[in-house]
């Protein structure tokens, strides 16, 4: 099969265009105003906490829920405005649904073949084997779902969608079903299958680590809101806002203060600001903790109380008490093994500073 997905005449510009969408459900408002964008190629994750509006966002994309505002583009054409309203066969959009959405009584190669009607039986058959063999599947084609495993009914979900050949590809919590091993493998082969067919996806999900493995760009979606939208690593490193930070990755906050422009301190450290122009002397700030940003260091004047041991094999997840008000998080080397109640020295090495006015 031709690595790009797509003819060259397809090739060009942003592929989906949201713009400035919002969303009701019996008069209650779940989705404000969101606006974002996603070239051609790229795949992307709307990640959130259930109940956060999300798949109201890719389901109003799919054509499945109408916006009372808003407007949505896809390959430069409006599928949703003011005065259009395209239906969601005519939107050349492939969606996996969260529960795989399989017919249950139809084979493997039925399931693959079903959005292919338009063609003839023998070019059915066809393309069907061609997405099989893509995901890795023609040797269970004459299977029924009932006797496939998560991850394989995964992958005819996905051949499935694909086997259209639509524009955008749309995925809703795609490996919650699956258990952690299975989970994080399929995310990892589905994206590397992705990129090397140059599809564009849009993924829903609650589960960072799926956002992080799938998403070029990653959407933060809180309240209906679009709270941050960029590169995960800039996510990660730099929230936009207390929100973001509390819900993307672990870590804690410790008090500070604004000692001087450009500088910051507490007890335990001083810090030195660069982007923070909005900061003036005097300002209390909360400063954020990744369990990275700790250090064991025996030698440290800065003494910390063990209160929680997570084992995670390289790696030990402790909650440290630094008082009684102020718990931290440190991610440390399996070998710098303590137990709870134990008292170990520590340091702050901060290679992103993030910080919030209160």
């Amino acid at each position: 099969m031709e690595k790009h997905f797509l003819g060259e005449s397809e090739r060009d510009s942003m592929l989906l265009q949201v713009k400035n969408i919002s969303c009701s459900y019996d008069d209650h408002e779940v989705v404000r105003e969101v606006d974002f964008t996603v070239v051609r190629g790229e795949r992307v994750c709307l990640l959130g906490p259930s109940g956060c509006g999300k798949t109201t966002i890719l389901r109003a994309i799919a054509g499945l829920h109408n916006p009372f505002h808003g407007e949505i583009r896809i390959n430069n054409k409006v599928v949703f405005g003011e005065e259009r309203l395209v239906p969601i066969q005519k939107r050349r959009v492939g969606m996996v649904f969260q529960d795989h959405a399989l017919f249950p009584h139809l084979s493997v190669q039925e399931n693959v073949a079903a959005g292919l009607w338009a063609m003839g039986v023998r070019e059915r058959g066809r393309v069907a084997g061609e997405f099989m063999e893509m995901m890795g599947i023609d040797d269970l084609s004459n299977r029924f779902p009932h006797e496939l495993s998560g991850g394989q009914q995964q992958r005819v979900a996905l051949a499935r969608a694909l086997a259209p050949r639509p524009l955008l590809l749309l995925m809703d919590e795609p490996f919650s079903s699956l258990d952690l091993d299975m989970r994080f493998r399929m995310s990892q082969e589905i994206s590397d299958l992705l990129k090397t067919h140059d599809i564009t996806c849009v993924m829903v999900t609650h589960d960072q680590q799926d956002a992080f493995v799938m998403g070029d760009k990653i959407g933060v979606i809180s309240d209906g809101r679009l709270l941050q939208w960029g590169e995960p690593h800039n996510v990660y490193h730099q929230p936009a806002c207390r929100l973001v930070a509390d819900f993307i990755g672990d870590g804690a906050f410790i008090d500070g203060v604004v000692r001087q422009a450009g500088k910051l301190s507490n007890r335990f450290v001083e810090l030195n600001l660069t982007d923070k122009d909005d900061l003036e002397p005097g300002d209390n700030v909360d400063i954020l903790v990744r369990p990275e940003d700790v250090i064991h260091d025996d030698s440290s004047a800065i003494k910390a109380r063990v209160l929680r041991r997570s084992y995670k094999g390289a790696e030990i997840l402790y909650t440290l008490a630094l008082n009684s008000e102020t718990t931290i998080l440190a991610s440390l080397s399996s070998h710098s093994y303590f137990s709870v109640g134990d008292e170990i020295g520590i340091r702050f090495q901060f290679n992103h500073v993030v910080v919030f006015k209160k």
